[in-house]
């Protein structure tokens, strides 16, 4: 399942390309945790994850977004907000939780449309050309549904993409964008088909930060 996981999020990479359609905000962030509480100012939300989730570190963060961190590094995040303009992608947070049917995470993370001449496409034309990417490069992804929903007070994209890596268990990505200045914004729900319960039970504890 690592690797599973290892491919969904080089899909993730691979897939950002475009968007359009601005809403003006200062100040993309990484967001914060106080204990199992994650809470994101420039999404304006915070949700709390049981004991049970495996939350990556700092460092573990800095390896997705990739960066190298020197030893005893202790102030990560503001490396990865200094560099912002040279990355685009750019990962605020990502847990896991095992399950009997396999692992499921909920990801945060940013594309900046700058890089990516990404700022001429809508949301849905962005979805178009992630799902195309993903075929292009050989992957097995199908959509499996797309809608706009409100989390914590905010309009995003969901589309449903379903993964067959061969391994008997489809994966399912939920895919949940929404564009903010010159940077999308995901939250991304990964679980094994047929296992959506902990993502109903996580959209409950979603709120509003402010």
């Amino acid at each position: 399942m690592k690797k599973v996981i290892a491919l969904i999020m080089s899909a993730v990479v691979l897939c950002l390309a475009l968007v359009g359609c601005s809403e003006k905000k200062e100040g993309m962030t990484l967001g914060e945790w106080k204990n199992n509480t994650y809470s994101n100012e420039y999404l304006n939300l915070k949700f709390t994850l049981s004991n049970d989730w495996k939350i990556f570190s700092d460092e573990e963060i800095a390896q997705m977004a990739g960066l190298q961190t020197e030893e005893g590094a202790t102030d990560i995040k503001d490396a990865i907000l200094k560099k912002q303009e040279e990355l685009m992608t750019i990962f605020a947070m990502s847990a896991q939780r095992r399950e009997p049917q396999g692992v499921s995470q909920v990801s945060v993370y940013y594309e900046n449309l700058e890089l990516s001449n990404g700022t001429g496409y809508d949301v849905n034309q962005y979805a178009d050309a992630m799902l195309t990417n993903m075929v292009d490069a050989g992957i097995n992804a199908t959509e499996i549904s797309r809608e706009t929903k409100q989390i914590a007070g905010g309009e995003y994209l969901c589309v449903k993409i379903a993964f067959d890596y061969g391994i008997g268990t489809k994966v399912i990505s939920e895919y949940n964008i929404r564009r903010i200045d010159n940077y999308m914004a995901f939250i991304m729900f990964n679980y094994a088909e047929n296992n959506r319960g902990f993502i109903d039970e996580l959209e409950k504890n979603i709120s509003v930060m402010k």
